[in-house]
């Protein structure tokens, strides 16, 4: 029966049991852990307990480092070394802001060689896009006839189309008159000859 009622007992883990565990371990100084609670608790769900322990952890105010108080003449030497380090450093940056010019002032000469060099090649390529632009307006002006020479046989052919269909219900309307009239002929050659008869 016992076992049972340790069993029901660890099947009841609530936030509030672990924080409170937590807590009393956390005030003897001692920091809570997964397997501390869950000791604690007398068994229960591992990943309960987590939840229930990272949460309780996300609530816990940050920790503040104790004051900090150096004996004077350490102090003293620390500024000194402060101040020594600083001087080196500032020597240090003033020779590598001078090699630095230096290097500066040759990368403006040589820009200054490029610049140059690309100025001749632009004005070349400036030359050589006037002369690819007369030719340009030469292709422009024979695109433009040639559209021009487009529509002009468009219009022809839908003359011709237009001259065909006319044509064409000129010989139907042609041959309707003479069926019409071979037709009258036939029948009056018919009614000649019956009279005859």
């Amino acid at each position: 029966m016992q076992i049972m009622g340790q069993a029901k007992e660890g099947m009841d883990i609530t936030y509030e049991r672990c924080a409170a565990l937590a807590d009393s371990i956390a005030a003897r100084g001692d920091r809570p852990t997964l397997r501390g609670l869950h000791a604690a608790l007398g068994g229960g769900s591992m990943a309960t307990i987590q939840s229930h322990l990272t949460a309780w952890r996300a609530a816990q105010p940050p920790a503040k480092a104790p004051p900090v108080t150096l004996d004077p003449r350490l102090a003293s030497r620390l500024n000194d070394i402060w101040n020594e380090n600083l001087k080196l450093a500032k020597a240090d940056a003033v020779r590598e802001i001078e090699a630095k010019l230096v290097d500066a002032e040759k990368a403006i000469e040589q820009a200054r060689a490029d610049a140059a060099r690309e100025r001749e090649a632009a004005e070349q390529a400036r030359q050589g896009l006037a002369r690819a632009q007369i030719r340009l307006e030469g292709i422009k002006l024979l695109e433009t006839q040639l559209e021009q020479q487009r529509a002009q046989l468009e219009a022809e052919r839908a003359a011709r189309i237009e001259a065909e269909k006319i044509a064409a219900v000129a010989v139907a309307e042609r041959n309707a008159v003479m069926r019409y009239e071979t037709n009258s002929s036939i029948s009056g050659m018919q009614t000649t000859a019956s009279g005859q008869q």
